[in-house]
């Protein structure tokens, strides 16, 4: 499987590609912690907060609670938070979204990425804050596409544009 994925990355290195899925994967996490750090999660009285706590610092509705302890999957999987017992903590410093994103950036510049996707991206990440508060007033705030990555859909002050409601997804 692997040397079919290399046969069809054209032009590009097969580990350009890698490094760049990589990169694009880092910056997502980094962007979905940095959205739980600034609910002040983490640290002090929260330093290991379990699941019901983390939902509530996020004012995540009961129907996006799936969503969120996905997010907590992946960050444990990625090696930056550690769960045990039900309760999560940060394993190390957390890494700087901005920093991520610019390594994301760079595919641009190589061909591996278009603006437009980047920009797409960008604008789905910055809108994670407003998700989570928004998640207790929307009816629907992500979309599942066909390659199973979750993208936000809620625009500050606008409806909820998502395509797939989670009831269908059951």
């Amino acid at each position: 499987m692997q040397r079919y994925a290399d046969s069809q990355v054209g032009s590009f290195d097969p580990q350009q590609v890698r490094d760049y899925q990589a990169d694009l994967s880092g910056a997502a996490l980094s962007s979905m912690l940095d959205v739980m750090l600034k609910a002040n999660l983490f640290s002090g009285a929260w330093a290991e907060p379990d699941a019901p706590t983390i939902l509530q610092a996020l004012q995540a509705q009961p129907r996006h609670h799936w969503l969120v302890r996905r997010w907590l999957a992946a960050l444990c999987d990625a090696g930056l938070l550690h769960g045990e017992q039900s309760r999560y903590r940060l394993l190390d410093s957390a890494p700087n979204p901005a920093l991520a994103w610019g390594r994301v950036e760079q595919a641009v510049a190589s061909g591996l990425c278009s603006q437009t996707l980047l920009d797409y991206q960008l604008n789905h990440v910055g809108q994670l804050q407003n998700c989570c508060a928004a998640m207790s007033t929307r009816s629907t705030c992500c979309s599942l596409k066909a390659s199973k990555t979750w993208h936000c859909s809620c625009m500050a002050g606008m409806p909820c544009r998502a395509t797939t409601t989670t009831a269908s997804l059951r």
